[in-house]
């Protein structure tokens, strides 16, 4: 279960990581171009790719070692950055909902950074969630291994 775990971190800290990345470069093409959001989209993508990339050392961590403070530390850095991805996704849905005599209307743009932002990396970083509650499970349940001592021939 650690092992499951410390690879469900790595697999969602990766993929985070590739998804965070596009963000970057949308966002800095975006920039360029004077588009709505991109500036948010940017440093979207920054904070995603810090908490992708802790996922990434804190899974290796995990699998590497038998310490409960890894998983402990992977597990609030998870959920750390899912609840920064959902506050962002839910201003933004808030936010892109505007009166037009008596019907609701969903501007474009941010229906685009919406879809585009922390929603595919909140996705991936719920991974980071449940590897990281794997992990911390599997670590409490593992035996301890017995202590040889060179003379127990």
């Amino acid at each position: 279960m650690k092992k499951g775990g410390a690879v469900l971190l790595i697999i969602g800290g990766s993929i985070g990581l590739i998804q965070a990345i596009t963000l970057i470069l949308g966002g800095a093409i975006g920039l360029r171009l004077g588009e709505d959001y991109s500036g948010l989209s940017f440093i979207m993508g920054w904070v995603g790719l810090l908490f992708s990339l802790s996922l990434v050392i804190l899974g290796s961590f995990v699998f590497r070692t038998s310490e409960l403070k890894n998983a402990e530390y992977s597990l609030c850095s998870s959920i750390i950055a899912v609840l920064l991805a959902t506050g962002v996704f839910v201003t933004i849905l808030i936010t892109a909902i505007e009166p037009d005599d008596d019907d609701w209307t969903f501007r474009l743009n941010a229906m685009g950074i919406l879809w585009a932002s922390g929603w595919y990396i909140g996705i991936f970083l719920v991974f980071g969630v449940v590897g990281s509650i794997l992990a911390k499970f599997g670590i409490k349940l593992q035996e301890p291994e017995p202590n040889k001592s060179i003379h127990d021939g």
